[in-house]
């Protein structure tokens, strides 16, 4: 194609400058270029509950209302465009406002209207929401935790605005409906203002301009930091101001004294620091405040000399408090919540993440709290689960204390009879051994006691473990011995002599043949044993010992174990942090008596997993079928380190003869942190031959105490564990405690049994004063036993890196439509791997892998193919990481047939290996990074770093060693480097041998030119704070160091030549820049800290013979738009002949390119995005969609489209938790 037809092809960007009236900020953009914003996640800053089942969430500057049984959102409306809403405030819901809506089904009667008042900065807009509810309809499973059976009806919700004001003369603190009286069935035609400046002007809204028809200004003018009305009718309303002054004034709005002010009736005085948010009881009679000096103060109203009530417990500003009947909830911006002695704080809530809660509600029947926080999230709590889920008083549980012994012993006389250890049999059953040996069952139902065995062997000590499917105990004695008992008499007990010590512990494992289990029995210093014990003849049951299992030759005490069957497989975890893998081949056939046992050595040792915490448990799952490493295992440890960690286990078809003799592998050196992390991904380490290969995949830190144990329940993983005195069941995938009970601490024994996710039917058991204490729970299906999230969190802090992964999600499968992976990293140190998931009314974005590995801020995300594919994350603290990306369809799908829109992407993400620190600055920070596989067949990849020391640095990456090697370094704008960028320019002469090896086109499919490296010269891009921009040449360098690193000579760090090419493009930092070959030439775009953009057509010549260096010449006059935005430009792309610029003035401009007679730009769209201050932007063409992001506290995703469609998405993950107290009061 010539530049000619080039040119006429093209379709200008700005055909259709429309906003259309979806939400986020993931930006499509077609060629026919109408905008669509589709995804966004941010500040959550008010919500309101229209009925017990309807939740009305403002979140920035968009209304959406959502279905709380199921989590549905119902509608979605732009409702003040360019500001945030603040607040919602609901008018009354009289009779005659019981209408029938044009705008839902026709076919139904039972439709009602609300409106809304909705404010944000100096605008207001009055809004009508139509709602009813439909036929019935099956809901999700959570509809029936958090709504009536009546109300199990499919509902539907339109938002209408019916006018907007503003912007009014000052900041709006609060509004309110006014009617003729408190008992009037009219709609209002009034509504009260309370602005900033502590004054009340109340408006007559019946005409589309709004008349004011009453002003009145406070005796205290001063500026408030926040107000709230009480009251319906002017003659009854009273405004709560907060001032700057520390004191919150109540006064009525329609006195005034003799000057014409409205005078202070109460002046409540106490806090140091200035008022965010007051509140007044359904009465009047209370009024609650909350300060920047971190208190609570309930202040009695009505009488005077009521004293008021501090509440203390928060470390961080408090944002707002709700008065629920005898409970206060309050959110703040803090990570950690502590009780107050005055009022007890009852509950916290764990659950959003990053920083603030800004937002909460409460619905009308005060059953559940819905909470909006920073991270974008949307979270409902139960106030019954205080009760029901926080367990605090011992009156909550029940005591089992021992009958009295002529009961059960008629004929001891011993005195020092008590418990000595116990199970739980069943969920209303446990049993226990007494100190005399007996062995008893106790029954909550009728609760009754009655004797199963005795046996002088077991006095004094006996371990004990249940089996709950078949019913029956075994327990180990002091001398050796093992006791099989079924707790109801089954069979006659069976007792063995297998030790010639103590029994240390003993497991029980259900094999998939019913009514066979296997029992793991381990002594004091011998070896220990691997039984079959098959009762699927009840009344003659049979044990045979099927291994003798050898003990590490390291010190090992296990306390842990867990069986795989189908892979004949042993894994044990021990105190001393070790994790252990047996193979016990031939477990699942049925042993004859003549069979011997066998002797199964250890196969896997992998010591310190969890420094030097004990391993708590072990759990196995299979690796899903369409995974490329299958088949393999899952397997995930939690240790008292309080982390939870996942491996994958490969090669178990291997046999043990295979297993070779260096199978004792330290976990530290698969770390590359410190084991403080909260969070990591781990790097393989394979053994030599075909033995077992264990990776670690994933490692998170849940509490600051121990994490006891984990358990799946459809699909989720829960952790137990025990954080100062308090046992806790922690949902991981959805971020909160759903059982928190007071026992004292982890040192007793307990135990835990659950039947479903909701645990809604469950038992706790643990030893005091020589008690059992149980929780045991029985819920109705109906009944509402956890919290839910509606809307799924995102970053919690200041997202500063972005990339698409759609090229490097698609070399590994041929997927017949690709899922849309994006890859963030922030303030809050995460890196989020998440997959875009189209929605009927907005995308979302779910996270599919949360990794905490970075201890500080990640500025760059970049990726590369070579052997595998390698994703490079680099920020503060000179860090630099490379992670290998593995990905394939969920379990049961194929890459033919997943489909973006209902399956989510198994992903994973294991670090290989972080860069050593190389600069003399301690503080030096990696401002950006570019990346490119210079040898996919060896694995070879290049890295060109940009530090803030003004160093440019390139780095080699080698997939086989897992190394970093430093190639050259040099300094050339003695100021700090803000973005880089590679470019690979064909050489012109005849090309000679080149040690590059080119990437195949199958393998870089959506990949831009310059990816390729086979024959190219290497040019390497640089822009800094002294707004020039500079052009390396780095072939000859690359290239004498790929030959002596292949030859493997002594490698020496050598000095980059100077830039053969540099220019002024702005007057300070450049903080974005993009290249793209255009027609033989190349466009290079930037954007700067001055508000403009340049542009340059730059015609590169590279020739292949040796000395020959790159150079450059400008084709034209660089094009300049001084003033292309009203704030410094953060992101800047080409895309096609049109350059893409965002700005902190949260502008997204489209610039045409005519380079007819030199270079011109003119603007040719330009629209607003709800991202304030966005730092980063990326931009990816799919099916002629462009889809882009702005990032920075909040995510924008928006399209661009003609006829195509397309795709893209958001969410959330797990990082610091925020805590919502609740207090009684």
């Amino acid at each position: 194609m010539n530049k000619k037809q080039s040119r006429s092809s093209h379709k200008p960007l700005n055909s259709v400058p429309k906003i259309s009236k979806l939400g986020f900020n993931c930006v499509k953009l077609a060629f026919t270029m109408k905008l669509e914003k589709d995804v966004f996640a941010g500040l959550v800053t008010s919500m309101a509950y229209l009925t017990d089942s309807i939740l009305l969430v403002g979140q920035g500057p968009w209304l959406k209302a959502f279905d709380v049984r199921n989590g549905e959102l119902l509608a979605k409306s732009l409702v003040l465009p360019a500001n945030r809403i603040h607040r919602l405030v609901l008018g009354k819901n009289k009779s005659d406002t019981f209408v029938k809506p044009r705008d839902v089904n026709e076919e139904e009667n039972n439709a009602q209207r609300r409106r809304i008042l909705a404010y944000g900065a100096k605008t207001l807009a009055v809004l009508t929401i139509a709602y009813s509810a439909g036929s019935s309809s099956q809901l999700a499973d959570q509809s029936s935790q958090h709504a009536d059976n009546d109300d199990n009806q499919k509902t539907e919700v339109v938002i209408r605005q019916v006018q907007q004001y503003g912007p009014f003369t000052d900041w709006i603190q609060d509004v309110q409906w006014l009617y003729e009286d408190d008992e009037s069935g009219v709609e209002a035609t009034k509504i009260a203002m309370a602005f900033a400046h502590n004054f009340v002007e109340v408006y007559d809204i019946t005409s589309e301009r709004p008349a004011r028809v009453f002003r009145v200004q406070c005796e205290e003018q001063c500026i408030l930091y926040s107000a709230r009305f009480f009251g319906n009718t002017l003659s009854t309303l009273y405004l709560g101001s907060g001032t700057v002054f520390n004191e919150v004034h109540v006064w009525k709005v329609s006195d005034k004294n003799e000057d014409g002010f409205a005078p202070v009736q109460h002046r409540l005085v106490g806090h140091d620091g200035v008022i965010f948010g007051i509140r007044f009881s359904d009465d009047g009679s209370l009024l609650v405040s909350v300060s920047d000096d971190r208190t609570i103060r309930v202040w009695g109203l009505k009488d005077q000399k009521r004293k008021y009530h501090v509440i203390f417990g928060h470390t961080a500003r408090i944002w707002d408090c709700v008065m629920v009947d005898q409970y206060l909830v309050s959110v703040s911006e803090e990570e950690d919540e502590q009780s107050d002695s005055a009022m007890d704080c009852l509950a916290c809530w764990e659950g959003h993440a990053g920083k603030n809660v800004w937002s909460c509600a409460v619905s009308p029947n005060k059953r559940l709290v819905a909470t909006g926080g920073q991270d974008s999230g949307v979270r409902l709590w139960s106030l019954k689960a205080i009760q029901e889920n926080h367990i605090e008083s011992e009156s909550d549980l029940t005591a089992i204390d021992l009958p009295e012994l002529e009961s059960y012993a008629p004929q001891s006389e011993d005195a020092n009879e008590f418990m000595r250890n116990f199970v739980i049999v069943d969920y209303d059953v446990i049993a226990t051994f007494t100190n005399q040996g007996f062995l008893l069952r106790y029954d909550n139902d009728d609760q009754k006691w009655t004797a199963l065995y005795q046996d002088d062997d077991f006095q004094n000590y006996a371990v004990m473990e249940a089996c709950q499917s078949g019913q029956f105990v075994v327990s180990g004695g002091l001398q050796g011995h093992l006791s099989i008992c079924h707790a109801y008499s089954a069979f006659t007990p069976i007792k063995l002599k297998v030790h010639n010590s103590k029994v240390l512990s003993v497991f029980i494992f259900e094999s998939k043949d019913k009514g066979v289990f296997y029992i793991v029995s381990i002594g004091m210093e011998d070896e220990f044993y691997l039984f079959r014990f098959d009762m699927r003849n009840i009344d003659e049951p049979k044990i045979r010992l099927v291994h003798r299992l050898q003990r590490s030759e390291i010190k090992t005490t296990i306390i842990c174990a867990t069986i795989s069957e189908d892979d004949s497989l042993l894994l044990c975890g021990s105190r001393e942090s070790a994790l252990l893998i047996y193979r016990i081949p031939g477990i699942h056939k049925d042993v004859s008596t003549e069979d011997q046992p066998t002797l199964s050595t250890l196969a896997l040792q992998l010591r310190r997993t969890h420094g030097r915490q004990a391993v708590s448990s072990v759990l196995v799952r299979p690796l899903p079928e369409t995974s490329s490493h299958s088949p393999g295992l899952i397997v995930l440890t939690t240790g008292r380190d309080g982390c939870f960690i996942e491996y994958r286990l490969l090669n178990i078809a291997s046999s043990a003869a295979e297993d070779g003799p260096n199978m004792d592998i330290d976990a530290d050196k698969m770390d590359l942190v410190d084991d403080d992390d909260d969070s990591d991904e781990g790097q393989e380490k394979k053994a030599h031959g075909k033995s077992l290969l264990i990776e670690k995949v994933y490692k998170n830190r849940v509490t600051k105490g121990w994490a006891e144990g984990a358990m799946y329940m459809d699909g989720e993983l829960y952790i137990l564990g025990f954080f100062r005195k308090r046992f806790f069941v922690f949902n991981v995938a959805k971020g909160f405690e759903m059982l928190s009970v007071a026992c004292g601490g982890a040192h007793r024994a307990w135990h835990f049994l659950n039947d479903d996710r909701k645990l809604a039917k469950c038992t706790f058991a643990f030893f005091r004063r020589n008690k059992v204490n149980t929780l045991f729970r029985k819920c109705l299906p109906s009944t509402e036993t956890f919290e839910a999230s509606v809307q799924s969190n995102f970053h919690g802090k200041d997202v500063r890196a972005i990339t698409f992964l759609g090229a490097a999600i698609g070399c590994q499968e041929k997927f017949k439509n690709m899922p849309m992976i994006v890859a963030t990293g922030g303030e809050d140190t995460l890196l989020r791997l998440s997959q875009y998931v189209p929605g009927k009314l907005e995308g979302s974005l779910i996270s599919l892998r949360t990794v905490r590995k970075h201890s500080s801020v990640i500025k760059s995300i970049v990726y590369s193919i070579g052997k595998e594919t390698l994703l490079f994350t680099s920020g503060a603290s000179e860090e630099l990481r490379c992670w290998k990306l593995d990905s394939h369809p969920p379990q049961g799908t194929s890459a033919s047939d997943f489909d973006p829109s209902k399956d989510l992407l198994d992903i994973s993400c294991l670090e290989l290996a972080a860069s050593p620190m190389v600069s003399d600055i301690k503080e030096t920070r990696i401002m950006d990074t570019s990346v490119f596989c210079i040898d996919a067949h060896r694995g070879y990849h290049i890295l060109a770093a940009a530090y803030s020391d003004s160093t440019t640095r390139l780095w080699l990456f080698d997939e086989v060693t897992k190394k970093f090697y430093l190639i050259a370094d040099g300094v050339w704008h003695m100021k700090c480097l803000l973005q880089i960028q590679h470019l690979l320019v064909e050489g012109t002469s005849f090309p000679q041998y080149n040690i590059f090896y080119s990437v195949e086109k199958t393998n870089t499919t959506n990949l831009n030119s310059k990816d390729n490296a086979g024959g190219h010269g290497i040019i390497i891009i640089t822009s800094a704070t002294d707004g020039k921009l500079a052009f390396w040449d780095a072939t000859s360098v690359v290239n004498n160091f790929i030959e002596s690193y292949k030859a493997n000579a002594i490698l020496e760090l050598v000095k980059l030549p100077e830039p053969f090419y540099s220019y002024q493009a702005h007057l300070s930092g450049v903080n974005a820049i993009d290249i793209k070959q255009q027609e033989g030439d190349f466009w290079l775009a930037s954007g700067g800290e001055d508000n403009a953009l340049a542009l340059n057509w730059i015609d590169i010549h590279y020739d292949n013979r040796e000395n020959v260096p790159a150079s450059a010449t400008a084709k034209a006059d660089i094009a300049k738009i001084a003033g292309a935005h009203a704030s410094s430009i953060t992101g800047v792309h080409i895309v096609n002949r049109s350059v893409l610029t965002v700005s902190t003035d949260q502008r997204l401009n489209v610039w045409d390119v005519d380079t007819t007679q030199d270079v011109h730009l003119s603007l040719g769209d330009a629209h607003y995005i709800d991202v304030p201050d966005p730092s980063a932007m990326d931009v990816s063409v799919h099916k002629y969609v462009l889809t882009f992001l702005t990032m920075c506290h909040n995510f924008h995703s928006g399209t661009k489209r003609s006829k195509f469609s397309s795709q893209q998405r958001h969410y959330r993950g797990w990082s610091h938790r925020y805590w919502i107290p609740i207090v009684k009061i």
